[in-house]
């Protein structure tokens, strides 16, 4: 499966057969962020917001302060903030992927009935044979008198996109939104003075990359991560990060996009490419083996085509066209996926240019050794890119 998986451990040990159950917030969340599109999200309170987690607008503001902010599946709760993070509760119901709360949460708090939420801890990676992954992990301590009981535990991610100046919100989303539900095999009793450890292991495997467990860990810590480049060098993202600033005499707008699959017709550095090695994978992969560039092969837009929801698993799904517009034969033997960050934030003050944030990463998360497929010249070929997500 090329996707994405996640388990639950309560005190280091795995609590529940088979995986964590996401639900349908979690790939309408990542696919607006890799698309650019609008989704509709069911909200904590059963409310519904239809907003896209990527703006892009290029315009001059005359103003006298501008703010913005970025982020997005930020789990790092801080200590008594039941609001996002890891949740727990009482309810029994079995779990369905349109769940949007939990059932009977159990509120932050150090009376009976209540538990203490801890800070949100998240993982550095961790590097297997077979996949990476990272733990967010929550500790619950019961300091009322009474037992508490869990039967249900799930995560909750916090999202903003937002830009505005003294002359209006040019866009603010703003939410929080569950991604995970699980109801416990076995519930589990926390005494008076006895503290409950949850955990959500989140992992990826080949075909996907370090550099894709990476990313998904810094946007669900809200830190800055390390990833490799396609020259092997090191790239830094800050993947929650914004400014606020008085006194300045204009803007030119902003660009905010944390994880973008997109890529313009000609464009051979970002979305799905293709190249000629047949090389095995490895999970420390960083570029292509060989990579056919714009000047072997025509490269189209590399667009989404759908978020679709299938029995067992959403699936969101990308494509390109390539085509051999040259006189002689070109052979595709492997397909990655490059993702793209981007934070460009300009404003002008006492006569200067300056910018909060001007920078543009493309970045290899997936590599698979496909085929061979020969393209004769005139001949294409349309590659469907896609991430699956279990439900």
């Amino acid at each position: 499966m090329s996707g994405i998986i996640a388990n639950v451990l309560l005190n280091g040990k795995k609590a529940k057969r088979g995986h964590a159950c996401f639900v349908e917030n979690f790939p309408k969340i990542l696919y607006s962020l890799l698309s650019g599109e609008s989704q509709t999200f069911k909200l904590p309170d059963g409310s519904e917001l239809t907003a896209a987690l990527v703006y892009d607008n290029i315009e001059f503001y005359t103003h006298g302060k501008h703010e913005w902010r970025m982020r997005a599946l930020r789990a790092a709760a801080g200590e008594g903030d039941d609001s996002y993070g890891i949740i727990v509760g009482s309810g029994d119901t079995p779990p369905s992927n349109s769940d949007y709360a939990l059932e009977s949460k159990i509120s932050h708090g150090d009376g009976d009935n209540l538990l203490h939420y801890g800070p949100v801890t998240v993982s550095d990676i961790y590097v297997t044979d077979s996949e990476v992954y990272f733990e967010i992990t929550r500790d619950f301590t019961n300091n009322g008198s009474v037992d508490v009981t869990v039967k249900e535990i799930g995560l909750v991610v916090y999202q903003t996109i937002l830009y505005r100046t003294n002359t209006s919100d040019h866009v603010n989303v703003d939410f929080k939104a569950l991604i995970i539900r699980d109801v416990l095999d076995t519930p589990r009793t926390i005494s008076p003075g006895s503290t409950l450890s949850v955990t959500y292991r989140i992992s990826v495997a080949l075909p996907f990359l370090k550099n894709m467990a990476l990313w998904l860990r810094g946007l669900m810590a809200g830190t800055t991560v390390t990833l490799k480049n396609q020259g092997g060098g090191d790239t830094n993202l800050q993947l929650d990060r914004g400014a606020y600033r008085e006194g300045i005499s204009w803007s030119r707008g902003a660009v905010l996009m944390l994880m973008n699959f997109k890529a313009g017709s000609e464009d051979d550095n970002g979305g799905i490419i293709v190249g000629s090695s047949d090389t095995a994978p490895t999970l420390d992969d960083y570029c292509l083996g060989s990579k056919i560039t714009k000047d072997q092969v025509y490269y189209g837009s590399s667009n989404p085509v759908e978020l679709a929801s299938e029995v067992d698993k959403w699936v969101l799904r990308f494509r390109r066209t390539i085509r051999n517009d040259g006189t002689s034969p070109v052979t595709v033997k492997e397909i990655g996926f490059k993702f793209r960050y981007r934070c460009y934030v300009y404003y002008y003050t006492a006569g200067m240019s300056l910018a909060d944030c001007d920078e543009d990463r493309r970045l290899l998360v997936f590599r698979e050794v496909k085929g061979p497929y020969t393209l004769n010249p005139g001949d294409l070929i349309t590659v469907t890119g896609e991430i699956e997500i279990p439900k």
